[in-house]
């Protein structure tokens, strides 16, 4: 008993707060052959490969726990990694087999060929390695530095420059011999790319960018933005990317003459991959990949390390979504879809640098017309779908959880923490939000309303309170102080269904005067009906490792029986939305967990049902490196 009490408070308190811890990049490499085969490759031996242009990323098993710092594709089939252990790794078979080269040198950085035959290695300690062989032997060039390098570029077979902080090193003849090049900059450099023999590019801290016409020789420096850089690339001598801290993106088709700033979200961005004008792929530091089949003008976010949880989750119609949770940064979450959620764009909740926003609640009354809550009294409005955000004032520090509105002007929100279940409402579409007493002493977790009068509400203290005023009043009908409640769903002032953390699914068909409980063997999050006789519930079983399973229940008989649809989603489930009876949607994942030591932990997943949940597909999800 005690054992369950504790896994229960435990996923409480998943749902009601957050634990966020954060670490160094999980995936420092990142590479594309063509428009569809990609690699990622980051610690402890974890890489993933695309063969679809990044829309989904199997892992693949390398057979070493070596954390890896870069990876180069030469082509689809063939692909060369580097580990901060001295290591390269070769596949020419799409990582089925692999096959390795213990150069005993530590701390190595990255990799870089110009041909099949041809290729370098260099990192700690000023090492610099060649193969002329196809990594069949590798031979110690001499640097003239013992001090740590960082980056690699060849232009073809003999034209090559290293990053050494602050200063190159180049060759002309493939590595024999080495000469230093000043940079003339009190900056830390970051990257460095050069399109041709002559022209290079190099990034830094303090937004620095510096461009040379004469092979390194000379460096001019621009002012562009203000953030930390961390990678450049260009496709040619025109078009080029660059990439840095608070998800900045500059891009630049003139050859530098004039540069584009845009901003992702808040994610750090480490790596680019272009493999055309207009075709390429972003690394972000907790492993978000975004891409661009424009050249740059807007990037699609395929893959998410932006987000941990995300606990909400809200269709107008069967293409237009929005998911909305915690961040790895400060500001919350927000994901837009407009194609049924085959694709999410990261809209930028963020209206405070300071501000620690958590996306706890999304609800949106037309395609336009939205709301976010979230903690601290955090409440958010949109008028244009998502694209800009505004904070409404609550009055309130308390944490709000849940809104729902019956029409366009009138809406509740539950929440609370310190003063116990609290409850706001508005009559004028969110310009004004006024406090209506619960007389609760815990806070509330879940709230629905049948029309303007009916509403229930529930939460940590296992108490379900009615109003049939519009919220003038509320009274307690269900009360069992062992429970924690965490959703609420009538089809109409009669009906309705209750889930709790303990497996607790209460059912009534008289408005909640007596309630009958049913049993299920996990931890309840959601539930929703499409129709008096099919509903949906999940949430998650946690495992001897820390970790939970997604579970999805459905009923076809009103509730009567409750049958398992999937027991084994790779993550939590905190929220569910069906459009109709075949088309839904659930979102998930956890703030941290405790048995991943390589990564912050956190989590997002968002699957897909086209079929009433026969099957559901996995269409957002976390890349995670080994634990």
């Amino acid at each position: 008993m005690k054992k369950s009490f504790f896994i229960n408070l435990i996923l409480f308190l998943i749902l009601l707060s957050g634990i966020t811890y954060g670490q160094d990049s999980i995936f420092p490499g990142l590479d594309f052959s063509d428009s569809i085969n990609g690699w990622i490759a980051g610690n402890r031996g974890s890489i993933f490969y695309t063969q679809d242009g990044g829309h989904t990323w199997q892992p693949m098993d390398l057979g070493s726990g070596d954390d890896i710092a870069d990876v180069y594709v030469v082509d689809g089939k063939e692909v060369w990694l580097i580990s901060n252990t001295g290591v390269i790794f070769h596949t020419n078979d799409h990582g089925l087999s692999w096959s390795y080269y213990n150069s005993n040198y530590p701390f190595m950085k990255t990799i870089c060929f110009t041909d099949k035959q041809n290729g370098w290695v260099c990192g700690g300690g000023g090492v610099i390695l060649h193969t002329s062989n196809s990594g069949f032997s590798w031979e110690k060039q001499t640097s003239g530095t013992d001090k740590d390098l960082s980056d690699i570029i060849f232009t073809d077979e003999n034209n090559g420059w290293v990053l050494e902080d602050k200063r190159l090193l180049h060759t002309s003849d493939s590595g024999k011999n080495w000469e230093f090049l000043s940079m003339n900059t009190d900056t830390h450099v970051n990257g460095i790319y050069f399109s041709d023999s002559q022209n290079g590019w190099a990034v830094g801290n303090k937004g620095s960018v510096l461009h040379s016409t004469d092979g390194g020789k000379n460096w001019k420096r621009l002012n562009i933005v203000p953030e930390d850089l961390y990678d450049v690339s260009f496709i040619d001598s025109q078009n080029g990317w660059i990439a840095g801290a608070d998800g900045t993106i500059l891009n630049t088709s003139d050859g530098g003459v004039n540069w584009n700033s845009q901003k992702t979200g808040r994610e750090t961005l480490l790596k680019i991959s272009f493999i055309d004008n207009k075709k390429g792929w972003i690394m972000g530091k907790e492993g978000s990949v975004y891409h661009t089949q424009d050249g740059g003008l807007t990037w699609k976010l395929q893959n998410s390390g932006i987000s941990k949880e995300l606990r909400s989750v809200y269709f107008v119609d069967s293409i237009n979504g929005w998911a909305g949770g915690s961040s790895f940064y400060k500001g919350g979450t927000v994901l837009h879809t407009d194609d049924g959620g085959i694709n999410w764009d990261l809209q930028n909740s963020r209206t405070d640098d300071g501000n620690e926003e958590k996306i706890t609640g999304v609800f949106f009354t037309d395609k336009n017309n939205g709301w976010v809550t979230g903690f601290g009294g955090l409440l958010l409005h949109t008028s244009d779908g998502g694209k800009n955000w505004v904070t409404v004032d609550t009055g309130t520090d308390e944490d709000l959880l849940e809104i729902y509105f019956v029409d366009a002007m009138t809406g509740w929100i539950a929440g609370g923490r310190w003063d116990g279940g609290k409850i706001l409402h508005t009559e004028d579409g969110g310009k004004t939000w006024k406090n209506q007493r619960s007389g609760l002493s815990d806070p509330l977790m879940a709230l629905y309303f049948t029309d303007k009068m009916n509403g229930w509400a529930a939460g940590f203290g296992g108490t379900v309170i009615n109003t049939q005023d519009g919220g003038n009043t509320w009274t307690a009908q269900y009360e069992k102080t062992d429970e924690q409640l965490t959703s609420i769903y009538f089809l109409d002032k009669n009906n309705g269904y209750v889930t709790g953390v303990d497996g607790a699914i209460l059912h009534t068909e008289n408005g909640g005067i007596n309630w009958n409980i049913y049993k299920a063997n996990a931890n309840l999050t959601e539930v929703c009906f499409t129709d008096p006789k099919n509903g949906w519930i999940i949430g998650g079983r946690k495992k001897s490792d820390g970790t939970f399973t997604g579970v999805i229940l459905h009923t076809s008989d009103g509730g009567l029986t409750w049958n398992y649809q999937r027991e084994d989603i790779p993550e939590l489930l905190l929220d569910l939305h069906f459009t109709d009876s075949n088309t839904g949607w659930a979102v998930g994942g956890t703030s941290t967990d405790l048995s991943y030591k390589g990564h912050n932990g956190g989590s997002c997943i968002i699957i897909y049902t086209s079929d009433g949940g026969a099957n559901w597909n996995i269409m957002f999800r976390t890349l995670k490196g080994k634990k």
